[in-house]
């Protein structure tokens, strides 16, 4: 019963993606209310400011200030996409436009390094993987801000926890970490230097 659930989610996932099922070819998938998001980029332009929590298996272990500015450049498909973290120096990144219609974008770290990421609904998501860690970071628009996350799993754990036999092997790696962050909208005036005043706890 739980490998033909797990099967079934990701062919039903895998569907979907790719086109080849849609909700008139399957009248249970009634569509939801019409939901208007925020145009992205555009309407995330901005600077956001929050308390980044590094949490623990039961308390938040460390907190620290971030800041993210997102602003348009003089190149249409190219807009700022600077993280700073308290204590480190600003992450100046450049957010491209790949193609918009299907909400494919990327991070440009300005370092040859280049991160592919993703927008579903009011969600733009951006995996990457680095040596023997996977990074999943997720930034939603909500009312109040920005909603920041990231997981970190290890994929190097000495075993990876392996079940299931046939098409319905399963590898699980273990979660490292978690962060996550309420970046609320401020004034130009209160960025300051772009280094929030917070202090780690």
């Amino acid at each position: 019963m739980v490998r033909s659930r797990l099967l079934g989610s990701i062919a039903l996932a895998t569907l979907a993606s790719s086109g080849c099922v849609t909700r008139s070819e399957s009248p249970e998938w009634a569509a939801p209310p019409a939901t208007e998001f925020v145009a992205f980029p555009s309407g995330w332009e901005g600077d956001y400011e929050g308390e980044l929590e590094i949490m623990g298996a039961d308390k938040v272990a460390m907190r620290a200030g971030m800041t993210l500015s997102i602003q348009p450049t003089e190149t249409p498909d190219r807009w700022t996409w600077v993280i700073h973290y308290q204590g480190q120096p600003p992450r100046e990144y450049e957010l491209v436009v790949v193609n918009d219609a299907i909400g494919h974008y990327r991070i440009d770290e300005g370092n040859s390094v280049v991160i592919d990421g993703r927008l579903m609904g009011d969600t733009f998501l951006s995996p990457f993987g680095m040596e023997s860690t996977m990074l999943a970071a997720k930034y939603q628009r909500i009312p109040e801000g920005i909603r920041f996350e990231i997981v970190t799993t290890s994929l190097d754990a000495l075993p990876p926890a392996i079940t299931g036999s046939g098409t319905g092997r399963v590898v699980s790696y273990p979660v490292q970490g978690y962060q996550r962050a309420l970046l609320r909208p401020v004034s130009e005036d209160s960025m300051g230097d772009g280094r929030s005043q917070l202090s780690p706890k």
